[in-house]
């Protein structure tokens, strides 16, 4: 994708997803907006091309025949959304559904990945803190009292 059409995309989802509801009005036009924004065959040489579409969340533009392309995923730009152009020159339709179909599986996935790598180390930072509390603690104590707080915090944490 090009830097115009990054550009479009982000404009078309800020638009889309501002909270005000007197945007939602407009919704209906960003499909025309989008191929407005969209380049034009002209510089693609040699072959078939899928038009330009958009999807209800990105703008793709003009494709060559059995080509897959591809950016960032919208509102988690770790990921890549793909899109496919199939060797007759029409996007890939879901089998399922039969509908045109963007793959944002990888947008989700980071996102998983991502969320559960902070709650694994949240998780991780939490028992660090608890045990080194802990160890404090039984700094403190009489030695006949560590070995009920020993086992009752492995309890606990386990």
């Amino acid at each position: 994708m090009n830097t115009t059409t990054n550009a479009a995309n982000r404009s078309l989802l800020k638009q889309h997803y501002s909270g005000n509801l007197s945007n939602f009005s407009g919704i209906n036009s960003l499909p025309d907006q989008c191929n407005s924004t969209a380049l034009s065959t002209d510089h693609l040489t040699g072959g078939n091309f899928c038009e330009s579409t958009f999807d209800g969340y990105l703008c793709w533009n003009p494709t060559k025949a059995g080509e897959r392309v591809s950016q960032p995923c919208p509102l988690n730009h770790a990921g890549l959304a793909f899109k496919d152009c199939l060797p007759n020159a029409t996007w890939f339709r879901h089998p399922v559904t039969n509908l045109p179909w963007t793959d944002f599986t990888s947008c989700f996935i980071n996102h998983t990945k991502s969320r559960s790598t902070e709650l694994r180390d949240g998780f991780l930072s939490r028992k660090t803190k608890i045990n080194q509390s802990l160890r404090s603690t039984l700094k403190l104590t009489p030695t006949t009292q560590k070995s009920n707080i020993i086992q009752n915090s492995e309890e606990k944490l386990d």
